[in-house]
Formats: structure tokens, C-alpha cells, sequence
């Protein structure tokens, strides 16, 4: 479905879509977990953990939070000449709160900062240098629209559509001496869906 999700109806995961949906939301508060085994045909310690929940507040006001977590595996490090250095498991996560508010009764708001974590190399040297984690802050920022409406014969017809601009944030660096940093990447998401009776 692409990027189309931020225009879906809301649900627990919304986090992950467009968080502005929440305060459309029939149900006052919601948790999901999810735990994808990644590439298993190919290694098999590789996994993505996601934890999403939000309560609404209000008929107006949510909050959610999730966490994503993402476990590389067992990876074998080596010097330039091939030789072992060590074995190391790198990982990342991300976690980030959002509070969404209805702007009016069909069109909404939602802001999420966000912690970026990323621990790709383990503390090991690379082209002599010592790396460490990498650290970001980022946030998003998101729209959502939904109208109820009756559209001929049709009962409860529903037009939606969400916008999303999401890890809008700081550079990343894996080293306190190399100038070298890395942008997160920001992203557009734009979806509109036409739901029928």
C-alpha cells in the first residue's frame, strides 16, 4: 500500500504512519507489539522489535509512544587484511512520544520528537579511527483529515487524507574525531483514501 497508511483509518500502529490520526480513534487507548524475524533465509539473528501504545486524553487531545528496535546480529569483525578482530552485535533503536490535537472536527495535528540511537560498529576501529555510537534527535510532523459524509446512495461514506514529514533532525557521526556526518533520512508521506459503505 506505500505511503497510502497515513491516510487509513486510525488504529494502534498509527505511530508509525501519520500519529495525527489518534484523536479519530474510536477506542480511549490502545498497545501493539510486533517482532519481525529479518532476512531468515539469508542469516538468522537478525530481528525488528516494535512497541506502539497511545491513550486519548480527550475527544481532542492523544499521546502515543513507540519504540523500534533493531538487532543486527552476531557480525565478525575484521581488519583491512582480513584478519578477526572481534565479534560484536549492533543494534538501533529509535523512541519517540507524539501528541496529536484535533484542529477542528475534521482536520488534525500531530508533533513527534524523536531519540535515535545507533550502535553500528560496536566501539571498533575503522581506518584507525575509534567509533562510537551514533546519536540524533529528530521529529515529525503530520496532518490528518477525515469527513463522514453521504455521497448519493451511499451511507457513511468517508474521505481521508493524512501528510507526513517525518526524521526532520540533526546529522549523525560514529566518531568524535572524523568531520564525517550522515544525514537520517526525511522523509514525505502523502496518502488519501475514499472508504464506501
Amino acid at each position: 500500500m506505500g505511503d497510502v497508511g497515513c491516510a487509513t483509518s486510525a488504529d494502534v500502529n498509527s505511530q508509525s504512519y501519520n500519529p495525527a490520526k489518534y484523536v479519530f480513534s474510536d477506542n480511549t487507548f490502545g498497545i501493539s507489539v510486533s517482532y519481525s524475524p529479518w532476512l531468515r533465509n539469508l542469516v538468522n539473528d537478525i530481528n525488528l522489535l516494535y512497541l506502539s501504545t497511545y491513550w486519548k486524553i480527550t475527544e481532542m487531545d492523544a499521546i502515543a509512544m513507540s519504540l523500534r528496535y533493531f538487532s543486527l546480529g552476531e557480525i565478525t569483525f575484521t581488519d583491512e587484511l582480513g584478519n578477526t578482530m572481534s565479534q560484536q552485535n549492533p543494534n538501533e533503536f529509535a523512541i519517540d512520544f507524539s501528541y496529536s490535537r484535533k484542529l477542528i472536527d475534521e482536520l488534525s495535528i500531530a508533533i513527534t520528537p524523536r531519540f535515535v540511537y545507533s550502535n553500528l560498529t560496536a566501539g571498533q576501529y575503522v581506518a584507525g579511527e575509534e567509533t562510537s555510537a551514533g546519536l540524533a534527535g529528530a521529529a515529525d510532523l503530520s496532518l490528518f483529515y477525515e469527513q463522514d459524509f453521504r455521497a448519493g446512495n451511499l451511507n457513511n461514506s468517508t474521505l481521508r487524507a493524512g501528510l507526513l514529514i517525518s526524521n526532520m533532525g540533526n546529522k549523525m557521526t560514529y566518531s568524535s574525531t572524523v568531520s564525517r556526518r550522515y544525514c537520517i533520512p526525511t522523509n514525505l508521506k502523502l496518502g488519501l483514501g475514499y472508504e464506501l459503505d
